[in-house]
C-alpha cells in the first residue's frame, strides 16, 4: 500500500499568511515504474561521526590504555555512610563503591563488570549517592544506550530522594529555603527526555516519581538549557540527547563522573557521545555492564564485520590493563568484578555459571523467597533454556 502525503502551499501577501485549499493528491498509474526512496534519520550518526572528531590525544590515550599506566592505590581514610545496607555484606560491591568515590581510575575508564543477577544497578546507585553526600560540587552524568536502562537507574535514585531521611535532609540544605521558610523545591536528579521519544510513546507511560523530576511543566515539553542543566547534581539521559544537547556548545560539560549503563550493549561510538563531552583529566568514567550478554545490536553485516558490533567495554577487557589472572585475581583499581547472584536458583546459575563465567559466580538467592514449582496450578512444566549472549537475561 502507498501513500501521498497530501500538503498545503501558503502564500504571504502584505506581510499576511494565506492558505490555499490543498490539492488532492496525484493518482498512482499503476501502469508506471515508480522509484522508492527512504530516507532513514542520520542524526544519531552525525552525533557518532562528531564524537570522533572531538576525540583528541588525550581522550585517545585514555580508552587505549597500556599496561605500564600507574597502578592506582586504594585510600581508605574516608568513611561511606551507607545508605542500602545490604552493600554491607558484599565485599565487591563495597569494593566498587570505594573505589569510584575514592575517584575511580584518573588514566582509564573504571569497569563494573555484572553478570546477571549480581546487583550491578544497585552497585552503581549506591556509588552514585555516595558521590552525591560526599562530594557536594559534583556533577554526574548517567547515560545508556536506551530509556528502559535510563529510567531504571533514574527511578531507584528517585526513590531514595523521596523516601531516605539523611538524603532529604542534605537535599534541602543544599537547596534553601524560600520566603516562607518552605524547602525550595529540589534540584538533585533531572531525568531528561527527548521530543521525539514523548511524541512516539507519550507522557501516560512514564512513572509519575520520574515524571515529576523530568523536563516536564503541566504535562508539556521543555527542552532543558545548558543553565538549566547545571543547577542539577545529577542528570540522566540516553547518549542521543546528550549529543544533542551538547550542540552549539563550546568546551566541555562540568560533569565530574559519568556512568555509562549497559555498555556491553553500547557500540563504542555511541559510548565516545558521552566521554567526548568531558575533559576526561578532571571526570571519572565508569562503564558498567555484561558483555556476555546481549551486545550492541548492529544490523549492517558490513559495520559488523568491521568491528561496530563490538563495545568500548568488551574491546577495554581485552587489553593487558584490564587483565583477569588465572587465580581470578585482577587490578581492582582497573575494575570489579560482581560475582554474587541474588537473582537465580542455584541450580540453574550453575548451568550459565559454567558455560559462560567459568564458575566464577556465587549463589546467593535467599531460598524461601524463591518461586516453587509446586506452587503453580499448571498441568505442564516447560523448562527455556536461554542463552545469556543472546537474550538480555
Amino acid at each position: 500500500t502507498a501513500y501521498v502525503n497530501k500538503y498545503e502551499k501558503i502564500k504571504e501577501k502584505n506581510n499576511e499568511k494565506k492558505k490555499q485549499s490543498p490539492k488532492p493528491p496525484p493518482p498512482f498509474d499503476l501502469k508506471k515504474k515508480y522509484n522508492v526512496i527512504i530516507r532513514p534519520n542520520r542524526y544519531n550518526f552525525r552525533v557518532q561521526y562528531r564524537a570522533l572528531e572531538l576525540l583528541d590525544k588525550v581522550g585517545t590515550k585514555y580508552i587505549f590504555p597500556t599496561k605500564s599506566l600507574p597502578k592506582v592505590e586504594a585510600v581508605n581514610n574516608f568513611n561511606l555512610e551507607i545508605i542500602n545496607e545490604h552493600i554491607c555484606e558484599n565485599p565487591e560491591q563495597l569494593q566498587a563503591v570505594r573505589r569510584i568515590v575514592n575517584g575511580a581510575n584518573p588514566y582509564a575508564p573504571y569497569i563494573i563488570v555484572g553478570p546477571p543477577g549480581t546487583g550491578k544497578t544497585t552497585t552503581i546507585v549506591e556509588a552514585i549517592l555516595q558521590i552525591y553526600i560526599h562530594e557536594p560540587n559534583s556533577r554526574i552524568l548517567i547515560t545508556t544506550s536506551s530509556n528502559s536502562a535510563c529510567d531504571t537507574v533514574a527511578l531507584k535514585l528517585c526513590e531514595y530522594f523521596e523516601n531516605n531521611q539523611k538524603l532529604i535532609e542534605i537535599s534541602e540544605k543544599r537547596n534553601g529555603y524560600d520566603l516562607n521558610s518552605k524547602p525550595q523545591i529540589p534540584q538533585n536528579i533531572l531525568r531528561v527526555y527527548s521530543i521525539s521519544w514523548i511524541k512516539r510513546f507519550g507522557f501516560k507511560n512514564i512513572n509519575p516519581l520520574l515524571k515529576r523530576n523530568a523536563n516536564f511543566c503541566d504535562a508539556d515539553f521543555e527542552s532543558p538549557s545548558v543553565e538549566v542543566l547545571k543547577k542539577y547534581s545529577i542528570i540522566a539521559v540516553t547518549l542521543c540527547t546528550v549529543g544533542r544537547l551538547r550542540t552549539g556548545i563550546n568546551g566541555n560539560w562540568p560533569f565530574t563522573h559519568i556512568f555509562i549503563d549497559e555498555a556491553g550493549a553500547t557500540t563504542e561510538v555511541e559510548s565516545l557521545v558521552a566521554i567526548t563531552s568531558v575533559n576526561t583529566n578532571k571526570c571519572r568514567v565508569i562503564l558498567s555492564g555484561d558483555t556476555k550478554q546481549l551486545g550492541p545490536v548492529v544490523m549492517s553485516k558490513v559495520a559488523s564485520k568491521c568491528g561496530l558490533k563490538h563495545s568500548l567495554m568488551e574491546r577495554l577487557q581485552a587489553c593487558d590493563y584490564y587483565k583477569v589472572e588465572k587465580d581470578g585475581t585482577y587490578d581492582d583499581g582497573a575494575q570489579t568484578r560482581l560475582r554474587r547472584n541474588y537473582r537465580s536458583h542455584p541450580n540453574i546459575l550453575q548451568l550459565f555459571n559454567h558455560l559462560y563465567y567459568n564458575d566464577e559466580l556465587i549463589a546467593e538467592v535467599e531460598m524461601g523467597k524463591s518461586l516453587r514449582c509446586n506452587h503453580l496450578h499448571i498441568g505442564y512444566y516447560i523448562i527455556i533454556i536461554i542463552d545469556p549472549r543472546h537474550v538480555r537475561t
